[in-house]
């Protein structure tokens, strides 16, 4: 696995050189032993997260300029010219605003690394050795340090060409870095001098030790480097209000939730084009109202490309006011769940503890349940919705059993998944599978006995913890909704002239969605703290009191608004919480 790590990282570097633009590093997915004939095979798979968000910028590939660049790499007997590709490939993915200075370090290694491969071809080239070489170039092979000359050279003019004034800046820039004796933007400064050229001639050295000739790809040649980091969007614009904290409730300052969709994709020749459609959604004081001035794209253009053109964009004006109680429970459980997700990234790491892993599962399953009660009420699933967030509060209780203690979560946890494994052996009637289940249950009591006993004084069980006695009205009640249809169908009356009441599948229940949300939210807070503390990993403590201050604002509105009774019908053509433009 480590020497397909390695190719793959190779064949990856010759693909950012070739297209002159970051690919990222290869990692491992997935891995199996292929021995033919084989009946037990090893396998992993490490798990990845999705990209998200818009897609990134990039250019196609040339399949007969990569097979040039590869097959002339591999050519050169040195190991030398792999080596400073991948500085090449690491110098791109520093190639934004602001890395100048990083991405001009690995371009100087690559040139350093290049130095004796320069002199080797060209003492190849001409029939030479080292000291001949010396002496055609004028270096005075008279003294003792000729061959540091020679290095000199082989930098300064079989890469930089002579140009010294390029080759001074980058080799001061790279001093700077190495040896700390300049302050970092003196640094920067020789870094945004040199940086442009740099890249022509350290790639130009790359293709001619490839041996691939300028007249056959000229376009690899005079390909530039493309920044797909630097590209920013920005929106400007006013709050305006009465002097007050413009800062919504629960929030410590005022923001725009800004979402961007692709409304359409072209392709020109080798390169995609986007246009986009941005949507706002303002979260500010009640006292206070924004007023948008315009939308700005930041960019490093590449010469010749075409700038970068926006629609017209219309006047943004929009307060807090509009915006629905249901698009703010919405981004409350996402923002909650997005939180949850980030918790349990050290879960990519491997050498999880197995016993630790049913602690996993069970809080994988209560971020997903989150997700689709946030479907769910989306869609005014009410009933559907607080059926879920029953097996929500469970599955908390059941965390904090894990959790309250980290040196009994290992016993906490294999006795809960026994007794999941004994409650699956109703369900299946198959001895094959009964069986299957018992011989897990069984290394599962074997693997406890190993462990220490519990010690009295924590909880034993669901109904005698914490969670479960301070939330117990919530959970008997989202229980009898699950399991009584009359319970259910109460929730689906809603009033109608004609009939006085009717029943509907689809409620947009205000009241209910607030109470669903908030303790759906507040159960995967809790379940994320339970949850770290099992598995002895972090959490941000200040992201955590911002969401329970957003959910106990939502839960005070809701009170308030019950107790001043019904809300007088909004205005028509109030604008309704979000302004857009295009791209």
């Amino acid at each position: 696995m480590a020497k397909g790590t390695a190719i793959a990282r190779f064949l990856a570097s010759v693909l950012a050189f070739v297209a002159n633009v970051p690919v990222g590093q290869p990692e491992v997915h997935v891995a199996f032993d292929i021995t033919e004939g084989l009946e037990n095979r090893e396998f992993v798979e490490v798990f990845l997260a999705d990209q998200h968000g818009l897609p990134t910028e990039g250019r196609r590939v040339d399949p007969g300029e990569y097979r040039a660049v590869f097959v002339g790499a591999n050519a050169v007997l040195s190991s030398r010219l792999p080596r400073a590709l991948q500085q090449y490939d690491i110098a791109l993915r520093y190639w934004y605003y602001g890395g100048e200075w990083l991405s001009l370090a690995h371009l100087y290694m690559a040139v350093e690394t290049l130095g004796p491969a320069i002199i080797a071809r060209h003492c190849s080239d001409k029939g030479f050795d080292q000291f001949q070489l010396a002496e055609s170039v004028g270096i005075d092979v008279k003294k003792k340090d000729w061959k540091r000359e020679l290095s000199y050279w082989s930098r300064r003019s079989g890469i930089f060409d002579d140009d010294n004034e390029t080759y001074g800046a980058a080799r001061h820039a790279s001093d700077g870095i190495e040896h700390g004796i300049y302050e970092l933007t003196e640094v920067h400064a020789n870094a945004l001098a040199a940086a442009d050229k740099t890249w022509g001639y350290v790639r130009r050295a790359l293709l001619w030790l490839c041996n691939v000739s300028e007249d056959d790809y000229p376009q690899l040649y005079s390909r530039l480097p493309r920044d797909v980091r630097s590209f920013r969007k920005i929106v400007r614009g006013l709050f305006v209000g009465d002097g007050s904290n413009p800062a919504p409730a629960g929030a410590d300052y005022p923001y725009l939730e800004w979402t961007s969709s692709i409304k359409t994709a072209t392709r020109d020749s080798d390169d995609f084009r986007y246009s986009f459609v941005e949507n706002f959604k303002v979260h500010c004081s009640t006292r206070y109202a924004f007023r948008g001035t315009g939308l700005e794209i930041r960019g490093r253009n590449e010469p010749g490309s075409e700038p970068i053109r926006l629609d017209p964009v219309i006047e943004i004006n929009v307060g807090p006011a509009a915006r629905s109680k249901k698009d703010e429970l919405l981004s409350l459980l996402k923002d909650v769940g997005d939180f949850a997700s980030q918790a349990a990234e050290p879960s990519r790491s491997l050498g999880m503890k197995s016993s630790r892993m049913h602690v996993f599962d069970v809080f994988t399953n209560q971020v997903a349940l989150t997700e689709a009660i946030a479907a769910l009420l989306m869609v005014g699933r009410v009933a559907e919705a607080m059926m879920l967030t029953h097996k929500t509060l469970i599955g908390t209780c059941r965390l904090e059993l894990m959790g309250v203690d980290v040196t009994r979560t290992d016993v906490m946890a294999i006795d809960l998944r026994i007794a999941s494994l004994e409650r699956q052996k109703l369900v299946f009637d198959d001895d094959r599978i009964t069986s299957a289940l018992d011989v897990e249950i069984q290394r599962l009591r074997s693997v406890a006995a190993t462990l220490p006993p519990l010690v009295s004084g924590g909880p034993a069980c669901v109904e005698e913890t914490e969670y479960y006695n301070g939330h117990k009205v919530d959970i008997l009640f989202a229980g009898e909704v699950g399991q009584g249809e009359d319970l259910a169908a109460r929730l689906r009356l809603v009033p109608d002239e004609a009939f006085g009441r009717v029943v509907r599948t689809i409620v947009e229940d205000e009241d209910n969605m607030t109470a669903i949300a908030c303790s759906a939210a507040t159960a995967l807070l809790s379940s994320t703290k339970f949850f770290t503390a099992a598995m002895e990993w972090p959490f941000d403590v200040e992201v955590v009191s911002r969401l329970e201050a957003r959910i106990a604002a939502l839960g005070d509105a809701a009170a308030a608004a019950e107790a001043e009774g019904p809300a007088p019908a909004a205005e028509p053509g109030v604008l309704a919480g979000e302004g857009g433009a295009e791209e």
